[in-house]
């Protein structure tokens, strides 16, 4: 039986089986940096600014230790709902136990 001799690519020698390991590879290596630069940014930025604008006002401040993250509570002045607010970039509105939106009454 005649053995088959290891291809060279880019001056490396692989064998057959290897050659789909590569291939395999540099396909996952591709669509990592494709996700990478096509799926978009979280806009923290602009959430800051509106907090640093008088937007939104800062009620309380937490530390979590088990997440190791900062939250804040926060109102809207014009509306009074308040929000509660993950490491600058994380925003949800906070809601009593019937469902409505929590609004802030000045306490």
């Amino acid at each position: 039986m005649e053995k088959k001799s290891p291809k060279k690519i880019f001056g490396l020698e692989f064998d057959r089986g290897d050659i789909k390991n590569v291939i395999l590879m540099v396909l996952a290596i591709i669509v990592g940096v494709l996700s990478l630069l096509l799926i978009p940014k979280n806009n923290a930025s602009t959430l800051q600014s509106n907090m640093d604008s008088g937007a939104l006002t800062t009620i309380r401040y937490y530390y979590d230790d088990m997440s190791n993250s900062m939250q804040r509570v926060t109102y809207d002045p014009d509306t009074g709902v308040m929000y509660l607010i993950v490491n600058g970039s994380l925003i949800t509105p906070l809601y009593n136990t019937d469902g409505t939106l929590r609004v802030y009454d000045g306490k």
